[in-house]
């Protein structure tokens, strides 16, 4: 094969040039959708008072009374996004509503896959 002949193709071997099996014929994979689960444990020690001879139920109670759990908060957070006055204090500290309305998104639909509360040692 002369030297013209060879750089007529480009370069590539004979019928090489639209081999898509060739590694610069390659396409990029595209991006594809894909329906994901991600499940959260979380955990974190806190004092509470409580009468003695309590149950593991009483403590589970105190707990869900002080909203404490991600649930909870994001709640608080939609209850002040619906009052004018609220909006009006939260705008006061530096909150925006629109960074806590994004908050918000973010979070919904999470579920406590656990919940335990333990007596800490």
């Amino acid at each position: 094969m002369d030297r013209a002949s060879a750089f007529s193709n480009g370069g590539y071997p004979p019928g090489a040039a639209n081999d898509p099996r060739a590694p610069y014929n390659q396409k990029e994979p595209a991006e594809v959708e894909v329906e994901v689960t991600v499940s959260v444990t979380y955990s974190k020690n806190f004092k509470v008072v409580v009468q003695e001879g309590y149950t593991d139920a009483d403590l589970r109670e105190v707990i869900e009374e002080m909203n404490v759990l991600p649930a909870a908060v994001l709640a608080v957070r939609a209850s002040q996004l619906s009052d004018p006055d609220e909006q009006l204090e939260m705008l006061r500290r530096g909150d925006t509503t629109k960074s806590i309305s994004d908050e918000i998104k973010r979070c919904k639909g999470w579920h406590t896959d656990e919940f335990e509360v333990v007596p800490a040692l």
